[in-house]
């Protein structure tokens, strides 16, 4: 892994989760606005999305899982919410999202918002790597994450 990638901000004790802090790096244009707080910004965003857009985990969980039972770990709607929050973070790279996936304030955002509350007893909890997101999803058929899409922009337009 690049060991030149920026680093998650940590949350302060208490703190709900993180974000990163990244910006648009060598684009043109105007430069980004500030991230919210880190703490608040996750904990709105979770809010937002199980508030208004809670189909959105049914449909991540209902996508069909072709891993053993016995070895998961990982809810779907995590794998799934990981690769969207990295984008939502302005992540360049896979390796750029994973140099989030340690930082336990960020694990404690992926997991509120996949709504995962489960995690096994004195582990460290993470996000899942890359690569297990893009192994994941060979299997997953692309129209169920298409309806996820068109459900979202419709929900979207019926709120304007």
């Amino acid at each position: 892994m690049d060991t030149k990638l920026e680093t998650g901000e940590a949350a302060p004790s208490g703190a709900f989760g993180t974000f990163t802090r990244r910006g648009a790096r060598g684009r043109p244009g105007r430069r980004p606005a500030k991230n919210p707080e880190a703490p608040l910004g996750a904990e709105a965003l979770v809010q937002t999305i199980h508030k208004d857009f809670a189909f959105v985990n049914e449909a991540f969980d209902g996508v069909g899982d072709p891993r053993c039972p016995f070895r998961i770990l990982y809810s779907p709607a995590t794998l799934l919410w990981t690769p969207t929050l990295g984008f939502m973070n302005r992540c360049d790279s896979r390796n750029a999202m994973d140099a989030d996936r340690n930082d336990e304030g960020y694990a404690l955002t992926v997991a509120a918002l996949s709504a995962q509350d489960w995690w096994p007893e004195e582990e460290a909890r993470t996000t899942p790597c890359m690569g297990t997101v893009c192994a994941f999803l060979e299997h997953v058929d692309p129209a169920r994450l298409e309806a996820v899409l068109t459900k979202t922009v419709f929900r979207l337009i019926r709120r304007k």
